[in-house]
């Protein structure tokens, strides 16, 4: 059965759900006369008519029937301002990001790990592969510089990245260790910017790496200057996993932590999240109470980051830079 709706320009965010969907409906611009634009509602109750005229449809059609209550759920979403996600960009991320943990992989490894047809896989990937998201390497595919050009795009727009990128380069110089620029993004601790002094470990973090916020000190530290609410709500979506003997899995206990970090000013990692790796990071709050901006880190091997050094020194350094951002986030 073939529908048709006019619709006026007003319309288009209709348009592309009926697409997404697949319904089945044809659907064309209203004349330039026409000055009675289809609403959610009507448009939701075509949606619903056509349902109910093939319910008693043969087999075929229960695929379209499916498709028209899923249109129906999603207009209504979007007219109630509520979040419906979409299979389609969900399982495209799924590839990219299936595609981050590894240098290659080919359509058999990505679809057995993502628990999908290689049709469909392979499907995405050509897509991608037009796209310039991804390249391909024989059977094989990889990330492309087209991912690399949209990190950096997000990188350049920050404001605070073009505020500490020198204070970070100037501490790890000084600490000779790596330092780290980061921000708190859907409950992780998002790396905005590395560099390493001349001492300074490699380690398997670039720039958009996320790390958990219970068990860095980028991401304790971030913590203990949020809302409490925001805090609860990272908490329960996240988890309290284990990583290493050291790490805080008790809530008291962290939000315990999180009260010393207010108190004295900087966050630690004692080899939590990995061991043999310390780290001490500052919180970047321009005023007091103010809002969150981000956050500065000094992460070394528990060789060199010991003693004073890593209860002293390295935190007074770091606290120092990060100060320095803030005026320069305040004044700039």
């Amino acid at each position: 059965m073939l529908e048709r709706i006019e619709v006026t320009h007003a319309g288009l965010a209709v348009l592309v759900v009926l697409a997404l969907a697949g319904t089945g409906f044809a659907v064309s611009p209203a004349p330039e006369e026409s000055f009675a634009p289809v609403g959610f509602d009507r448009t939701v109750d075509r949606l619903r008519a056509v349902r109910s005229s093939e319910s008693n449809a043969s087999p075929a059609a229960s695929s379209r029937l499916t498709n028209t209550d899923e249109a129906c759920r999603t207009i209504v979403s979007m007219e109630q301002g509520t979040k419906t996600p979409i299979r389609a960009v969900r399982r495209a991320a799924a590839v990219l990001r299936a595609l981050a943990r590894r240098e290659t992989a080919g359509v058999t490894e990505l679809a057995t790990e993502l628990d999908l047809p290689k049709s469909t896989v392979h499907n995405y990937l050509v897509t991608l592969l037009e796209e310039e998201f991804v390249v391909r390497d024989g059977d094989d595919y990889r990330l492309g510089l087209g991912c690399l050009d949209l990190g950096g795009a997000v990188r350049d727009g920050t404001r605070l990245f073009e505020i500490a990128r020198e204070p970070v380069d100037d501490l790890a110089q000084e600490v000779n260790e790596l330092g780290v620029l980061a921000v708190a993004e859907h409950g992780y601790s998002v790396y905005l910017y590395q560099t390493g002094g001349t001492k300074a470990v490699t380690l398997d973090s670039h720039l958009g790496t996320r790390r958990p916020m219970h068990c860095t000190a980028t991401g304790k530290s971030m913590l203990a200057h949020l809302p409490p609410e925001r805090v609860e709500t990272i908490l329960e979506r996240h988890g309290l996993d284990r990583r290493t003997e050291n790490t805080i899995t008790d809530r008291g206990t962290l939000l315990d932590d999180l009260a010393a970090i207010r108190e004295r000013g900087y966050g630690v990692d004692d080899e939590e999240l990995i061991v043999g790796m310390r780290a001490v990071a500052a919180p970047i709050v321009p005023e007091p109470g103010g809002e969150l901006l981000g956050t500065i880190a000094v992460t070394g091997p528990t060789s060199r980051m010991h003693g004073d050094r890593f209860r002293t020194e390295v935190p007074e350094l770091v606290t120092r830079f990060a100060r320095l951002v803030e005026i320069n986030a305040e004044y700039s």
